[in-house]
């Protein structure tokens, strides 16, 4: 009799150690499950956020394209009585705001800057260059223009030129309205 006591006992400890043992691997299985499930939710999230930034980036960019003005050269002209070189700027994009008229060419001096000065789409502005000495049609000279968009996106372009033979370089934007210099 004593050894069936001892038999029955042994096997109702067993049960409650295997139904202990179940409960614990149903728990790290509930657990395991539960971070896999907020793992792959963050990873969706992720996803969209990725989603929305990019989709941001290129409204952004579609937003630039769209206020972009686009300076053009419309010709040059000197006049050799007056020591003279004149550029014509043409808008073929929208509204610019000009900033600044710029040239360290020893050959010529900038004037009649009358600057910031709004140029409209389709709207011409004559740069004005003094000939230093020289007969306007050998003078050589660089002269950078620094302009902003409506959305305060500024922009540089250099003119190159010797007289009235002028060349305009690639227009590029150095400072986006978000950042600081």
């Amino acid at each position: 009799m004593i050894n069936m006591i001892s038999i029955t006992l042994n096997a109702s400890r067993d049960w409650f150690d295997y139904t202990r043992d179940i409960v614990t691997i149903v728990g790290y299985l509930a657990t395991v499950g539960t971070f896999l499930y907020l793992f792959r939710r963050d990873n969706d999230k992720q996803k969209q956020i990725d989603s929305l930034a990019k989709l941001a980036e290129i409204s952004e960019e579609h937003l630039v394209l769209l206020v972009r003005p686009d300076l053009y050269k419309n010709g040059a002209s000197t006049s050799p009585h007056e020591r003279e070189i004149r550029i014509d700027l043409l808008n073929r994009g929208e509204q610019v705001n000009l900033l600044e008229f710029n040239s360290d060419s020893p050959d010529i001096t900038l004037h009649s800057k009358s600057l910031p000065w709004v140029l409209e789409k389709g709207e011409e502005r004559l740069i004005f260059a003094h000939a230093n000495g020289k007969n306007p049609n050998d003078c050589e000279y660089a002269i950078e223009v620094l302009y902003e968009d409506k959305l305060k996106n500024q922009y540089k372009i250099m003119i190159t030129g010797k007289g009235a033979h002028v060349n305009f370089g690639q227009a590029r934007m150095f400072k986006h309205r978000h950042e600081t210099i």
